[in-house]
């Protein structure tokens, strides 16, 4: 991976299975609809002995990748997207220090998707509140 002063997150991703499944039932897990995701998200300075353990690893110093046993998809911009999406105080405090110029680009980008998409597929979060959200620190 990469030096210990790089920033990351780290995701762990677990299986479990939705409220009022049978688990006794043979073939149970088979069925993608009786199992939900639950996610452990960390943003680290460097990587310990469990954080190399982590589903997905990310390294925001670098813009980089370093593992998805998710979907194996290693776009820098589409995963921090997602992270961003989801956790955007947390990202916008360490991406505002690491790299506020990729910080704004990807707001950018994100504000220019939300506004193309057509009023009846957007879901209460306008392009306002992604800016307002990297201009406070």
């Amino acid at each position: 991976m990469s030096q210990a002063k790089d920033i990351y997150i780290v995701a762990y991703y677990y299986k479990k299975p939705k409220e009022h499944v049978n688990t006794s039932k043979k073939g149970w897990m088979d069925n993608p609809d009786n199992i939900r995701w639950d996610e452990k998200v960390t943003i680290t300075k460097g990587l310990n002995k469990r954080d190399v353990q982590g589903t997905v690893i990310v390294n925001l110093t670098q813009k980089r990748v370093e593992r998805n046993n998710l979907n194996h998809n290693k776009d820098f911009d589409t995963i921090f997207q997602y992270f961003f999406t989801n956790y955007d105080q947390y990202i916008t405090r360490v991406m505002a220090e690491v790299d506020p110029g990729y910080l704004q680009n990807m707001v950018d980008v994100m504000s220019a998707d939300l506004a193309a998409m057509p009023e009846d597929n957007i879901v209460d979060v306008p392009a306002q509140v992604i800016s307002e959200t990297v201009s406070t620190k």
